[in-house]
């Protein structure tokens, strides 16, 4: 992942195939990017990618089992603990 008007990496969303029509996600960003919107705009990406271009039925969120904020954000982009 980078920014339009940088060539610096920021980060990396992924989704991971994981059984029958079924991924993990996952994603990283450089601690200066975090604030800006950018993870929560990967992960919609993202999921719509999932369910609507591969046609998944479930995306589980792989998130350290410390983290707060992106707890908070799962819960924003819809999905369920």
């Amino acid at each position: 992942m980078a920014l339009p008007h940088a060539d610096d990496l920021i980060g990396f969303a992924r989704l991971a195939l994981d059984g029958v029509q079924a991924a993990k996600l996952g994603y990283a960003i450089k601690f200066e990017c975090w604030g800006h919107g950018y993870a929560t705009d990967a992960v919609r990406t993202l999921l719509d990618f999932g369910f609507h271009h591969l046609a998944l039925h479930r995306i589980s969120a792989a998130i350290g089992p410390d983290n707060a904020r992106i707890d908070r954000r799962r819960a924003t982009a819809g999905f369920h603990p």
